[in-house]
């Protein structure tokens, strides 16, 4: 191979590295500044809902949990052994006072009945005789005396065999709601054991605790208030009735009985109900809505708004060569504007600021704050979780994040 060719092949490869080189400078070079752009913008701010601290007249109340029950229930037993010969009632029916339930077997004690009858007859003829007699002076006083005591003694046993008769058939003691039969035809049952469970339904009790310091605040005749599952949004009005004569020695609490009106049936003995108990006085308060607060170990806290704005656009040069927002130099919209015409001004932004608060009594979907705020201040209602002290947020009451 000649020196030209071998010079003109070093050429060209000489030129294809330089190429090769100027592409790789380049490609690097555009990666490295694309990097530090991406690396020095921000993140779009989020979204969130706010509300504004208002001050409000409340009637202050004492919360608590219960149970309703029943002002008369019980398990309808027979007093007697016996086999079921008739069932009288429908299961889940209302029934009234001494209404019969349950026949037992009583044609034994229907013999008995007649046997007893028979000699009350047979004792009544006897003693009629004798007192005919003794007028007559044909007898003594002492035969009498034995005739008018048989016919006592006939007189009880004819007791004795109806109130055995009236033993096997059960009655409801008191009017109210019948349950599910636990018995059927032809089962042998005894003493004590449960035919069916049976409620007076209206009124009823409802049963809960206070702690002992708010003894002084609690009477009968208070008004309450109580909440279930079962009915969401709806709430049942009762009244104090009565306060235990004694504080629990283990938990310092007092028992309380409200009676609520049941008048059509639609509450339930057993069911677990949240109470509140109204106080007589009313208060002024600072209130938020509890979506507001975050509940830490550390404290509780709220993100509060801060009232200038921070925009977008226009955007200067930091020192480094960065692009950053700037305050709006025209008269910026407010809070309160922002929460009503959000599309006003989509690029309009503000600065939260974490602040703990203490917290007060609750009320529905607000609680009370004792410290931390002020009335007029805007706090973060929804979309706290992605948030942290000076971050930038966008406000958007139409949307609930």
């Amino acid at each position: 191979m000649s020196k030209s060719m071998t010079r003109a092949i070093l050429i060209v490869v000489a030129v294809l590295v330089l190429i090769i080189g100027i592409i790789a400078f380049h490609t690097i070079y555009n990666i490295i500044t694309m990097t530090k752009k991406f690396a020095h913008m921000a993140p779009p701010a989020p979204a969130v809902t706010v509300a504004k601290v208002e001050s409000k007249a409340w009637q202050p109340s004492l919360s608590a949990v219960g149970t309703l029950q029943a002002v008369n229930g019980v398990n309808v037993s027979p007093e007697v052994p016996g086999t079921v010969t008739k069932i009288l009632f429908q299961s889940g029916k209302i029934v009234s006072a001494d209404q019969p339930l349950v026949q037992l077997d009583d044609s034994t004690d229907q013999q008995n009945l007649r046997s007893a009858l028979a000699q009350l007859q047979l004792k009544t003829v006897s003693y009629e005789q004798q007192t005919e007699l003794l007028t007559e002076h044909a007898t003594s006083k002492i035969a009498l005396d034995q005739a008018k005591a048989a016919l006592e003694s006939a007189k009880a046993d004819v007791a004795n065999a109806q109130h055995a008769i009236s033993e096997k058939l059960v009655r409801a003691p008191f009017a109210g709601k019948i349950g599910i039969r636990k018995i059927n035809l032809g089962e042998y049952v005894t003493p004590g054991q449960a035919i069916v469970s049976l409620q007076s339904m209206n009124p009823l009790y409802l049963q809960f605790f206070l702690p002992e310091q708010d003894l002084s605040v609690v009477q009968v005749g208070q008004s309450v208030t109580a909440t279930v599952d079962t009915y969401k949004g709806e709430q049942f009005v009762g009244r104090i009735t009565a306060i235990n004569a004694e504080v629990d020695d283990q938990t310092r609490n007092i028992e309380v009985q409200a009676t609520i009106p049941n008048k059509d049936l639609r509450l339930y003995p057993g069911i677990f109900a949240n109470v509140s108990v109204q106080l007589k006085q009313h208060q002024r308060v600072m209130v938020i809505p509890e979506t507001a607060v975050s509940y830490s170990l550390y404290g509780d806290a709220v993100y509060v708004v801060n009232q200038q704005p921070v925009t977008s656009a226009p955007t200067a040069k930091s020192s480094a060569g960065t692009e950053v927002a700037t305050v709006a130099k025209t008269k910026p919209a407010t809070v309160t504007e922002a929460t009503t015409d959000v599309k006003a001004n989509p690029d309009l932004t503000y600065r939260v600021t974490e602040q703990f608060i203490s917290v007060g009594l609750r009320q529905g979907s607000e609680v009370s704050i004792l410290k931390g705020l002020k009335v007029g201040d805007w706090v973060v209602t929804s979309g706290q979780q992605k948030l942290h002290n000076n971050d930038v947020i966008r406000i958007n009451n139409k949307v609930q994040v």
